[in-house]
């Protein structure tokens, strides 16, 4: 299991979120949240950008993130997203930036799941909000495949699974997957 979430963390993303309203919504990366010094998520700012360019075009309402973190990349399927409706964060270490994300975005329905990812509590979370349009699998790196197994029933046809840190020696991009039709 990971390591618990550091609390010393907190602080900054409250801080971050709470100024939230003055950054205009929808862009591709928010260059800002890269340069914080605790929030920033673990892709590359390309990987993110072509990630929300790539899901944008099927207009998302509900997004499920396995590997959530500190949330630096769950905030940008919502910020960068207009049409999100659902998002649904999975972090072992838990979330305990719920409630900031919460207030910085009233109008998103939020699930956050601090279990793995294939656990029963989990999967009858992520069943309750299905179907999914956009999945993004970053969590274990040992068990990606089987979380791809579990999900990918309940994608919407059309829907977009993106997979982390499987296109080395080309880690600035994520492996895009169009489910099957159903």
């Amino acid at each position: 299991m990971d390591a618990a979430f550091p609390p010393e963390m907190l602080p900054e993303i409250e801080r971050f979120l709470a100024g939230d309203a003055a950054r205009p919504a929808g862009l591709d990366v928010y260059q800002d949240v890269f340069e914080t010094g605790l929030f920033f998520p673990l892709q590359r700012q390309a990987e993110t950008a072509e990630m929300i360019r790539t899901a944008r075009a099927i207009e998302p309402r509900v997004v499920v993130e396995i590997g959530a973190d500190k949330g630096g990349g769950f905030y940008h399927w919502v910020k960068c997203l207009p049409t999100i409706e659902r998002a649904i964060a999975c972090e072992i270490r838990g979330t305990p930036y719920a409630a900031a994300f919460e207030r910085a975005f009233p109008h998103v329905g939020f699930s956050w799941c601090p279990w793995g990812s294939r656990d029963v509590r989990t999967r009858e979370t992520v069943a309750r909000w299905a179907p999914i349009d956009v999945l993004f699998i970053d969590g274990d790196k040992a068990t990606r495949c089987e979380d791809f197994r579990v999900y990918e029933p309940g994608m919407r046809r059309g829907g977009i699974i993106f997979v982390h840190d499987v296109t080395d020696p080309a880690p600035e991009r994520a492996l895009i997957i169009t489910p099957r039709a159903r």
